[in-house]
Parts: C-alpha cells; structure tokens; sequence
C-alpha cells in the first residue's frame, strides 16, 4: 500500500513523522494520513492482508490507535444517541396518545358546553318571561282589593248581573260605613273568585283610581265600630307576592333564633315591617315590659316576642307597619300567636293585619256562615 509517487514526497510518517521513502506503509481510513509498517506495530499477515485486500476491491480499512479510540467513543455516544431517540419516540407516541384523548374530551366538553349554554339561554328567555309576567301581573292587580266576609245575593233566580249589582251594592255600603262618599261609579268591576260553598266568597274589586283605593285601605279601621266590623280588605297579590311574605316570616323566625350577642345584650329582635307587598325586616328592641303590662299584646293590640317566655319571635309577635289609623285583624294575629302557618289562598284571597278586618269573628261571616279559603 504505497502511496501515489508523487504524494511521496508530502506525506509524512503518523508514527515517527519522517517523509514516506518505501512501499511498507499504509493509510488510516478514519483520518486519511499514512504511517510505516513498523511504526503502525502491525504484524506482516495482517498488512499483506490488507494488500490483498487492495487489490481486490480497491480499498482496505484500518484505522490508527487515537482514529480507533476516537471511533469507539463515537460508536458509545451514537448508541446512547438511539437509546435516547427511541425513548423519545416511545414518548412521543404516549404524548400523541394522550393529545388525542385530550382532543376527544375537548370535543365532549364542546358539545356539553353548547348544551349547557342553549339551555342557559332557555332558561334565561324563560326567566324574563316569568319576570314580565309577574310584572303584568302585579301591574293588573294594582289598583284592585280583596273584600272578605262580604255576604253573597242568596236569590236563586237572580241572574249575574243582578248579583254583581248586589256587590256593588254591598261594597258601596261598607265604603260609606267608613266615611267615603263613594258611589258604584268608582267601581271598575267586582267578581266573587273561588268554588261555591256554604260562606261568602272573596269578593275582588277594582277601581279607576289609586287614590280611591288607597282611601278604603286608610280607612279600613272605621269599621271596627260599625255593622261591617267583620268584614277585611287586603291588597290584591300575587301569587309570587304571598310566598315572599311566608318567606320574610321565616327568615325573620331564623334570625331570631340565631342572634349574636351583641344583639341579645341589647334586646334586640328581628320583626317583619310594612303594608302587605311591601314587608320587609327590621332589627328594633323588644318592649318586653309594656308587653307584661299589656298581658302580652303589643302596640295597637298586635302580639309582641316576650323576652320571659324565651325562643324567637313568631308571626303575630311582631309590629307591623301600617297604613294611618288602621287597626290590626285580630283573628289572624290569634292565628300567628297559637303558631298555625298562614292560610294558602288563591290569588286575590289576601289577608293582612295592616288592612284586616277590626274584630272580625273567628268562624262566621255577617250571616252566621263560615267563611272559606280563596
């Protein structure tokens, strides 16, 4: 394996780093430069094997000492090098597993999220149209009132008309009883509401004006003694309007039985305040000795908590805001006292201590007849 002649005189031995002079020498495959036989420490089969080797196929391959040390470490680096990749291809393929699972769940989560917001949008049009419903609702029944114990024409022949006449009539009557010069033109209808049984139903009027109902609500404890002291008017609420009110009673019966300290060294109590539809709660102290005084009836001859009897308030123990010169409705305060949930009534079949009947008697209208829920 000489070199060419006419690279002779460049190259130079790798081993003792003399010019090349004789055909004994041989070239690294890895990095190209020559080196004597002696010098390479090779024996003389192997060099006339790779002379053979030359001839042959043109090429023969040996590497010097620092080429092979240099190739194993290489071969060591490559070998981790794979190691490495086929770990990471093995990682890869987990990833793009869990990337396609992902993306699944993501298109679940889309099509729950669609769901979720159409129905949110139902139920959002829904709510609005409840709203504005109840927002009619309460707008139709504004200027009306709901008239209890209001005696009904008991004449089989009579006909609708002539029993309307005869509500009217009754219903101008008892305004009179109270000082209103009112006549059946302030009246914008009148209708009994509810099944007929033995008593009288509720009676629901309306009229053009707020004004000429809010004069019959002011003067409701006028009645207390006239002819009429067992008839009661109650604004006419909704449905909606009657349950926040039975709810204000519980809230007010849940803060009292979880008052803080404070409030108990100051005596004070949660009590439901206001006309019927506008109720609401108020923190006042307990008059607990005028109540002792009284026998246990509150201002006005409505019932009041009694610190000596221990627990919370109950319904007919707490003051309620009413209108000038009205007087509360006794059976009903009797009814809250003796701790009986307030009637359930149909719409227009109020009762209210702030517009109730003065004295109005327990089981009986003007006739002697029981009267029936709304």
């Amino acid at each position: 394996m000489a070199p060419k002649e006419k690279d002779k005189e460049k190259e130079k031995c790798l081993g003792c780093g003399k010019t090349l002079s004789n055909s004994h020498c041989h070239q690294c495959t890895v990095c190209g430069l020559w080196i004597h036989k002696v010098c390479s420490g090779i024996s003389d089969e192997f060099f006339k094997a790779l002379e053979d080797q030359v001839k042959n196929t043109g090429m023969a391959y040996w590497a010097c000492r620092p080429c092979t040390a240099y190739s194993q470490g290489i071969t060591r680096k490559m070998r981790a090098v794979e190691t490495k990749v086929t770990e990471l291809g093995e990682t890869v393929e987990e990833v793009r597993d869990n990337v396609n699972e992902v993306k699944s769940k993501v298109s679940t989560l889309e099509g729950l999220v669609k769901k979720a917001e159409e129905k949110a949008a139902t139920a959002a049009e829904k709510n609005n149209d409840i709203i504005f419903e109840e927002l009619r609702e309460r707008e139709a029944r504004r200027l009306n009132l709901v008239l209890h114990g209001i005696a009904e024409c008991n004449r089989e022949a009579a006909t609708g008309r002539e029993k309307q006449a005869w509500d009217k009539d009754q219903c101008i009557k008892v305004f009179q009883g109270m000082g209103l010069d009112y006549d059946s033109e302030v009246i914008k209808f009148c209708r009994r509401v509810g099944p007929v049984m033995e008593g009288p139903r509720p009676l629901i009027i309306g009229f053009y004006t707020d004004m000429e109902r809010s004069m019959v609500l002011r003067r409701v404890s006028r009645l207390a003694d006239t002819n009429f002291s067992d008839i009661s008017i109650a604004p006419d609420l909704t449905r909606r309007q009657r349950k926040e009110e039975k709810d204000i009673w519980a809230d007010m019966e849940a803060r009292n039985a979880a008052r803080t300290d404070e409030q108990v060294q100051k005596n004070l109590f949660w009590a439901v305040v206001g006309a019927r539809g506008e109720k609401r709660l108020l923190l006042q102290p307990a008059r607990a000795e005028q109540e002792r005084q009284r026998g246990g009836r509150g201002r006005r001859g409505r019932p009041q908590f009694n610190p000596g009897r221990g627990g919370a308030a109950t319904r007919g123990q707490t003051l309620g805001a009413r209108g000038r010169g009205s007087r509360p409705n006794n059976r009903l305060a009797s009814q809250v006292a003796a701790g009986g949930d307030e009637m359930e009534m149909e719409d227009g079949q109020e009762q209210d201590a702030s517009t109730g009947p003065q004295k109005r008697k327990a089981a009986a209208g003007p006739e002697g007849q029981p009267l029936e829920k709304r």
